[in-house]
């Protein structure tokens, strides 16, 4: 597991469904993968998400680097606002 502290900017969506956000850290922009958001614990967020470009929102992100067949995703298991 990791912990990056930043700015969520945009929500990604896939056929009209969340399926990741972008985060601006110190480090630069990461993206992180929602493969299914029931698994992931939102802390003091919104009650939902509208796909594209949004107002810069502080967040704590902690997520999961899984590789699978030579390809890392992040995958997000939590984030607070």
């Amino acid at each position: 597991m990791k912990r990056v502290t930043g700015k969520l900017s945009e929500v990604f969506c896939n056929a009209g469904k969340l399926s990741g956000f972008s985060i601006n850290t110190k480090e630069g922009i990461i993206a992180v993968d929602v493969p299914d958001p029931l698994h992931v614990l939102i802390r003091n967020g919104p009650t939902e998400f509208y796909c594209g470009h949004m107002r810069e929102t502080s967040v704590i992100a902690d997520y999961a680097v899984v590789e699978r067949a030579g390809v890392k995703r992040k995958l997000l298991r939590g984030m607070s606002f």
